[in-house]
Order: structure tokens, then C-alpha cells, then sequence
């Protein structure tokens, strides 16, 4: 045990003080904060094309082309000419497409729409085009049933329904946000995919640097072959895990000064509007909903991070350690023993798809299963070893039965010590192996040695 310790205090110290982990760690947080604001901005900002649509109606009265309204995007410009001649004189310059609107040859009740552009069209555009047209159709609808769409589109209203889940206890029910559950799943799931991947790649590299750069030779001379890999793992393992604490307190850092501020601001907003409500004046000349607006926002903003207060993250944490933990030594014990199998970097493909394809499928799975984390497929995902780490964290913040996820840690446990003995032998066999092309049934054979 005592050369294990040196094995994982050497791995761990030399990573931990390259510069590229420092960096990696104080700005992780802050890319990925970049990241998420740069797809929000790009959203909020983007360069929206106006496109300009020639609309030739030929149906009776012509009422698509009278009553289509022009948007930020799409702006309408209606053709009394025939289809013929707008289509011959076309102007590819001045608009993006010609829009014909006609009667069926075979129904007459029936509205055939067809649009004609130079170059093919984007979804985008045809589905705002469809939106408009479906509108004036439903109106139209409406009006020939005798149904008044002035009188249906005031009693529209906007349903929202907030979810509460029941106590059994008698305390009061606690509100949960089913967004927010989302968030959380999908992030718990998708930061396990990657730093499985990330770090059990490094252990491959690790090993396979060793190997071919003949120093594994003298460090066996002093420990053995299991005690190289347990250390080799652990080590990096506890990298690892530093630096999930480091980007989580950081993390912490930022979001709390982010909600102090987004507080102070809300408590201005309610002195402004209290000050103003005092004041006749200003009153009288004030919109009372504009007043509200900045305070409103602020409301907004600190409610969705309310949402995430009502889960239970000690729970959510502690699963998501256990997980990222016996997931990465599950899988670390695999590609420490391909680094030990192989000697050339063209190798690495042909070992390491086997590996890589249970998570791949794990990180697909995990978006359906958000959507209905009680399915089939959720179940036996999250019982499944090679599975579980991803898609249990997907299934935790919607509170599985307590068997599932007791079922669930017992496998995963026991996996990983069948595959760390499998592992072992192959490592045993493989990391003084030189020149030697090896094959899945070279690689059979050493584990009946």
C-alpha cells in the first residue's frame, strides 16, 4: 500500500503543477460562463435576413395577398400580374422568392401554395412564411363558421402550471421547476461523459508514454505491475476531482455575486417605484407598468434561481462524486490496460471504440430519457455499469426509487472490481510487451496466464 501512495502522490503532484492545469482550472469556469453568454448574445443579437416575398394570388378576391402582414423577417409585396408574367420578370435582385397562391384543379375548396426561389430555401423562411399563411386560414375558418376571431383571441389566455411535489410528512408541499430538473440532469450527466473520457484518456497516455519511453522498466523493477496501475488511476483520479471542487467553488463565487447583485438591483427598483408612487407628480406622468419593469425582471431572474434551491444537492452531489468516481475507475481500468496492450498511436482506435461506444450511447440516451426519465430505457440504462454514471445522474434530480438506485451502485461496484482484476492481468502482461502486434486474441490469452 505504501508504494501505491508514492505512485498516486507522484502522479497527482506532477499534474497538479503543470501550468496548463492552473489555467485550465481558474479559467474553466469563466469559458464556460463565456460560452453560455456568447450563445445567448448570438441568439439575442443575430443578424436577422429580411426576406422579401412576391406574392401572386390567384385565388377569388385575393384575400392571402391583401391580408398578409409583414414581419421583422419576412415582408410580403403583392403581384396583380399573372403567374406567368411575374414569373418571366422575376427580379432575383430585389426579392428572394415569388410565393403563387391558387385554387386546385381538382378541389376548389382546396388552396394550393408554392414557393419559387433561386437558390433552396431555408427552413427558417418557410416556416415563418406557413405560420402567416396558416393564421389568415384559421381566420378565414373562423369567419365562414360565424365564430368571431376578435371574440376568440380575447378569451385566449396563456396557461402556466407550477409543479409541487407532495410531502407525506405533513409539511408543506416544496415547488420544483421541471426546467430546472432539465438543468440539472443534463449538466450532472454531461460533465461525468467528459471528464470519464478526459481522464481516461490521460491514464491511456500516461501509460502509453511510459511504455514506449522504456521508463516503466525501472519503476517495475521496484513495484508491481498492479500497484502501477492502482496508483496510475487513483492519482489522476484525485486530479480529477480537485479540479470539479476548484471549478465548483469558483462557480459558487461567481453566482453569488451575480444574485447580490441582481438583489441589489431589484431593491432599487422597489425604492424607485415606492418613491415615485409617493410623489403625485411623478405619478401622474409615469406609466405604472414601466415603473415596474426593472423590478419585474430582477423578480425574473431571482426566481429561476430560487428553482434550483428547492433540490436536495447534498444528495445530488454526493451521487454525482460517487458516480464520476467508480464510472471513471470502471472505465480508467480499461484504457490503462489498452496503454499497456499497444505500442503505436495507430493502435489506439482499433482498442478504444469498445470502450468509447457505451459511453457514446450514453450521452444520446440521456437526451430522451430526460423527457421521460421513468422509461424502460432510463431503467435498464441507469442499472447497466457501463451506462448508470451518466444516465443515473440524468435520473437523479426526478428522485428514482430508492431499489433502483441501491441496485445501481451495488453493479457498478462490482464491475469495477472485475474489470480492475481483468484489467491487472492484461496490464501485467502488456506493459513489457515491445514489437509485438497485439490482437483482442493475444489479449484473451494473457488474462488464462
Amino acid at each position: 500500500m505504501e508504494k501505491i501512495w508514492l505512485i498516486i502522490q507522484r502522479e497527482y503532484i506532477t499534474r497538479v503543477r503543470k501550468k496548463s492545469f492552473i489555467l485550465l482550472t481558474l479559467l474553466g469556469p469563466l469559458l464556460m460562463g463565456g460560452l453560455f453568454a456568447g450563445v445567448i448574445y448570438m441568439q439575442t443579437h443575430s443578424d436577422k435576413t429580411i426576406s422579401n416575398i412576391q406574392v401572386v394570388d390567384e385565388t377569388p378576391y385575393a384575400e392571402y395577398a391583401r391580408t398578409l402582414k409583414s414581419s421583422e423577417s419576412v415582408k410580403y409585396f403583392a403581384d396583380t400580374a399573372s403567374f406567368a408574367n411575374a414569373r418571366e420578370k422575376f427580379n432575383k435582385v430585389n426579392f428572394y422568392g415569388l410565393l403563387h397562391i391558387y385554387q386546385s384543379a381538382e378541389n376548389k375548396d382546396s388552396t394550393v401554395f408554392q414557393l419559387y426561389t433561386e437558390k433552396l430555401v431555408s427552413l427558417g423562411t418557410v416556416s415563418r412564411i406557413e405560420d402567416d399563411i396558416q393564421k389568415i386560414y384559421d381566420e378565414q375558418q373562423l369567419v365562414k363558421n360565424n365564430i368571431d376571431p376578435l371574440l376568440l383571441k380575447s378569451l385566449h389566455k396563456s396557461i402556466s402550471i407550477s409543479t409541487k411535489t407532495l410531502q407525506g410528512d405533513g409539511k408543506d408541499d416544496s415547488e420544483v421547476s421541471a426546467g430546472a430538473a432539465a438543468a440539472i440532469a443534463f449538466g450532472g450527466g454531461i460533465l461525468i461523459y467528459m471528464f470519464i473520457l478526459i481522464y481516461g484518456a490521460q491514464v491511456m497516455r500516461g501509460v502509453m508514454e511510459e511504455k514506449s519511453s522504456r521508463i516503466v522498466e525501472v519503476i517495475m523493477s521496484s513495484v508491481k505491475p498492479f500497484q502501477l496501475m492502482m496508483g496510475k488511476i487513483i492519482g489522476i483520479a484525485l486530479v480529477a476531482l480537485t479540479q470539479f471542487v476548484l471549478w465548483a467553488l469558483l462557480t459558487m463565487l461567481v453566482s453569488t455575486v451575480v444574485t447580490s447583485l441582481m438583489t441589489d438591483k431589484e431593491a432599487m427598483a422597489q425604492q424607485m417605484v415606492q418613491s415615485q408612487n409617493s410623489d403625485g407628480n411623478q405619478t401622474g406622468m409615469a406609466n405604472p407598468g414601466m415603473n415596474m419593469q426593472p423590478g419585474g425582471n430582477a423578480n425574473q431572474s431571482l426566481q429561476i434561481i430560487e428553482q434550483f434551491k428547492s433540490f436536495n444537492f447534498g444528495k445530488i452531489i454526493g451521487l454525482f462524486i460517487f458516480y464520476f468516481l467508480f464510472g471513471y475507475l470502471l472505465y480508467a481500468s480499461m484504457f490503462a490496460a489498452v496503454g499497456a496492450a499497444i505500442d503505436a498511436e495507430t493502435d489506439v482506435q482499433q482498442f478504444m471504440l469498445p470502450i468509447t461506444i457505451p459511453l457514446i450511447f450514453a450521452y444520446i440516451a440521456a437526451a430522451s430519457i430526460i423527457s421521460n426519465p421513468d422509461s424502460a430505457l432510463g431503467l435498464w440504462c441507469s442499472i447497466i455499469p457501463f451506462t448508470s454514471p451518466i444516465v443515473m445522474m440524468v435520473r437523479v434530480p426526478y428522485d428514482p426509487p430508492m431499489w433502483q438506485m441501491l441496485l445501481s451502485i451495488f453493479l457498478l461496484i462490482i464491475t469495477f472490481i472485475t474489470f480492475t482484476w481483468i484489467g491487472a492481468k492484461i496490464y501485467r502482461t502488456g506493459i513489457l510487451m515491445y514489437g509485438k502486434k497485439v490482437t483482442w486474441k493475444e489479449m484473451y490469452k494473457w488474462l488464462r496466464y
